[in-house]
């Protein structure tokens, strides 16, 4: 189940089902007489929703395909989700009603969730807290909390590639000097993820154009770039 990893609003949560679970269908965990498939119910706790066009949006298109797979192994997955809710006190309560709702997972998709998600963990030790991008579940001394995330940078290094490419062909046709292929980046927060992902870009771009150098400025939000 935590391959579903795989795959930053509004200050109103909003409560949505995911999938097609029939009202009728066994409860989550147990396996139908006769049947070996069993239902899982999982949570997720996300800053945006289906609609931003890209970072809870991606997770819901990771949702998909990781349900799709599950299926095939004969395990189906109930979701629920809490959308548009913010790195405060909300994200507290948002753990709690889907503990509550009886998920037996639960994702926390944004860095500033985690605290919250650190303080109702203990109370509910049966199920299993999961923070994305993070480091401190990992280091901390519950058995039910874990931190989970894709390796981003490996993409960022890829797109560093591209524009890097751009920038030597600009050089090469005699568009810019070699001193002018200067790369803006607008990061959001110095955290390490952050940092990994803008240095794999520019170490993508210096691979195909050596002369660039690049130039980094913080906004300090997840949006407001």
């Amino acid at each position: 189940v935590f391959g579903l990893a795989a795959c930053g609003g509004g200050n109103e949560p909003a409560e949505t089902p995911a999938g097609e679970t029939p009202a009728a269908e066994t409860p989550a965990g147990e396996t139908p007489a006769g049947d070996e498939a069993k239902t899982i119910k999982v949570g997720m706790v996300c800053i945006g929703d289906e609609n931003d066009q890209g970072y809870t949006y991606n997770f819901m298109r990771g949702v998909e395909e990781a349900t799709a797979q599950l299926a095939e192994q004969g395990i189906n997955v109930e979701w629920v989700y809490k959308t548009q809710i913010l790195e405060d006190s909300g994200c507290e309560d948002a753990n709690i009603e889907l503990a509550d709702a009886g998920c037996q997972i639960i994702f926390n998709n944004s860095s500033g969730f985690e605290s919250y998600m650190l303080k109702v963990a203990p109370d509910y030790p049966e199920i299993e807290f999961i923070s994305c991008t993070n480091q401190a579940s990992a280091v901390d001394d519950l058995a039910n909390t874990h931190n989970a995330f894709a390796n981003i940078y490996e993409g960022r290094y890829l797109a560093g590639v591209a524009g890097g490419m751009k920038l030597q062909q600009l050089i090469d046709e005699g568009t810019i000097t070699a001193d002018q292929a200067v790369i803006g980046y607008v990061a959001a927060f110095p955290f390490a993820e952050v940092v990994s992902g803008y240095t794999a870009f520019y170490l993508g771009a210096k691979s195909v154009c050596p002369s660039v150098t690049m130039k980094v400025k913080y906004v300090n939000s997840w949006s407001n770039a």
